[in-house]
């Protein structure tokens, strides 16, 4: 018995290990301008850390970021509070629970097993060492998928890990429920409640962390129906066992109904943003999309290339990947029919199986409701996964009731566990490779644009990266194409600052017709670049007070989150042309301070200027 316990706990080192080895470099990553900062310092009530005040807003806030998740915003006011809200310890977080959820999936895994193919003797390895070692295996495999990397190697994702934490806890209990209800007969007294509350206690909270939770009651369900095939051999209910079931269920299915009524409510008055359209595309093109989205889900679940961030879709467009998609679903439901054929052992198992799979998956296909830009996300995929571990456990429990040694010594030989060892091997690479892709904006899209070269987002983004490394005209190339094909208001403000610095004739024209909305509403430019360029041109062309007006308000944006000294410097400029002459004295002697030698250098010249004139007027060039 003690070296069981050596040997369990050795799996579950290896477990761990395993996770940290694959997404321990996260530790080092950035944040992403991809609903990192609107999560986490963008959100007003999570930036101050953890408090009463700052929790109860997230209860009550349901429009923020467009997501209802008051649990997961707690989690991120305790780094906030703990850490002081570094990228590193976000990102450590998230992989500390992408672990706990690969331990939950192992003891998931071994209950399953247990229940179905154990011996009566007690123990964790009453199944058998050799069943222990593939649980321990198929969790890995799991957890170091590359489908997992975008929910662990990207803070958004911790929505997810949460969600499916909770959803793993409540099914933990409710399989020792079935256990004891439908295999040994001991559910009585307080033991047929506990796992009920449980459940309901569970199901609340992965509601509160993703609104795909919703799903909760008929993962339950799925459980639950493979343990009453095992004991009645058929499927005929008594009415009092379905109305006593159906009790058990319905502050579930409340829980996920209400859910769904705030994700939608959420999903359509996001803050910023005016009433949105539920659904942003026709019913059939809808259908056609999920469709293809499900075949790619499963054909990158075996084949797991061109991984990335943000999958585009092309609203009423053919959607990309359709033919490969197409293909790999028809397969799958082929092998599932021919299953369901040919196996009626197995029936139970595979209605259950596709219960659990389509219950989570399909609210994130977008049939029934808005679904943004994305045709599919992996982080949508990775509740929907377990599926196939809790089919996995079910055919390994078959295993281990016909298995003839139970001694364990002969799995590492049979090459069944090599191949599946070595396939493990493959995933782990392939995910730390990925995840490596997500240690800033511009790795992670530049990846994304390897593979999808027309993605207008990533356009966006690699544009500005190469803006900011100094590659001027490459990046301005980038950022024009993503206007022609994603037209918005902040990839023109991107572009307008970077033609700003190159600062050609034509340039300027350019930034005035990009900034036209901005003539009669500055406070469209939140983060102060369309102003600062539009400014500079207002320099260029000696409208002074135009100029004032924009770089003041440029630096005044409350969401500038780049340095204001160049902006600082025009205006002074700007200030002292227009007849401001105090005002621009002020700001370019503190700006002689600056820790820019350029910036402060300028200044100094101006300065000089400015008293080698003396009462005169004269036009100061910036």
């Amino acid at each position: 018995m003690k070296k069981d316990k050596i040997k369990f706990l050795l799996l579950t080192a290896a477990i761990v290990a395993a996770v940290w080895i694959v997404f321990g470099q996260c530790a080092g990553f950035q944040f992403l301008r991809f609903d990192d900062h609107d999560y986490t310092f963008f959100c007003p009530f999570v930036r101050t850390g953890l408090t009463l005040e700052n929790a109860t807003n997230a209860f009550s806030s349901f429009t923020h970021a467009a997501i209802w998740m008051p649990v997961t915003y707690m989690t991120y006011m305790f780094d906030v509070s703990l850490f002081r809200g570094t990228a590193g310890a976000f990102h450590a977080g998230n992989v500390f629970i992408h672990s706990l959820n690969a331990l939950l999936v192992f003891a998931f895994l071994l209950s399953i097993v247990r229940a179905f193919g154990g011996k009566k003797s007690g123990g964790v390895f009453s199944v058998g060492s050799a069943a222990v070692a593939f649980c321990a295996l198929i969790s890995v495999l799991w957890a170091v998928h590359p489908q997992r990397v975008e929910s662990v190697a990207w803070i958004a994702g911790r929505k997810d890990l949460l969600c499916t934490f909770f959803v793993l806890l409540g099914l933990l209990s409710w399989v020792r429920f079935c256990r004891m209800k439908y295999l040994e007969g001991t559910a009585l007294g307080a033991a047929r409640f506990l796992p009920g509350v449980s459940g309901i206690v569970c199901c609340v909270l992965a509601c509160m962390c993703k609104p795909a939770a919703m799903c909760f009651p008929f993962v339950m369900l799925s459980v639950e129906i493979v343990f009453f095939s095992r004991k009645e051999k058929s499927f005929s209910p008594s009415w009092k066992e379905i109305v006593s079931g159906g009790c058990r269920y319905l502050p579930m299915f409340a829980a996920a109904v209400a859910t769904g009524v705030l994700a939608v409510y959420s999903q359509t008055h996001a803050d910023g943003y005016a009433v949105r359209e539920l659904f942003s595309a026709s019913f059939p093109w809808r259908v056609l999309n999920a469709a293809v989205a499900t075949g790619r889900y499963l054909f990158m679940g075996v084949f797991p290339v061109g991984v990335h961030l943000d999958y585009r879709a092309i609203p009423e467009g053919v959607p990309l990947g359709s033919v490969s998609g197409l293909l790999t679903l028809l397969g799958a439901i082929g092998v599932f029919v021919f299953s369901w054929i040919k196996v009626p052992g197995l029936r139970f198992a595979l209605f259950a199986f596709a219960l659990w799979f389509l219950s989570a998956l399909v609210p994130t296909l977008g049939i029934f409701g808005s679904f943004g830009e994305h045709a599919m996300a992996d982080r949508f995929y990775y509740l929907p996964s377990l599926a196939f571990v809790f089919f996995a456990g079910i055919l390994l429990s078959r295993w281990q009731e016909s298995a003839k040694c139970e001694c364990g010594k002969c799995v590492w030989k049979t090459p069944r566990f090599a191949v599946a060892l070595a396939i493990v091997a493959v995933f782990a690479a392939v995910s730390f490779n990925v995840a490596r892709s997500f240690r800033n904006d511009l790795a992670v899209f530049t990846r994304t644009l390897e593979i999808d070269p027309d993605h207008g987002r990533a356009l966006a983004h690699v544009g500005e990266g190469e803006c900011a490394e100094g590659k001027l005209d490459s990046g301005i190339e980038k950022l024009s194409r993503s206007m022609d094909l994603r037209p918005r208001f902040d990839t023109s403000a991107k572009l307008s600052y970077a033609l700003m610095r190159r600062g050609r004739s034509a340039d300027f024209k350019r930034i005035r017709e990009l900034c036209v909305d901005l003539s009669g509403n500055r406070a469209l430019d939140k983060k102060g670049q369309a102003l600062e360029a539009l400014g500079t041109a207002a320099l260029v062309e000696r409208k002074w007070q135009e100029a004032v007006e924009c770089l003041y308000a440029s630096i005044c944006a409350p969401r500038r989150f780049y340095s204001a000294e160049d902006a600082k410097l025009k205006l002074a400029f700007a200030f002292y042309n227009a007849g401001r002459k105090k005002d621009a004295i002020r700001l370019f002697t503190a700006l002689e301070h600056s820790t820019r030698s350029d910036i402060a250098s300028r200044a100094t010249q101006a300065l000089e200027t400015i008293h080698s004139v003396g009462k005169g007027n004269v036009v100061l060039f910036w």
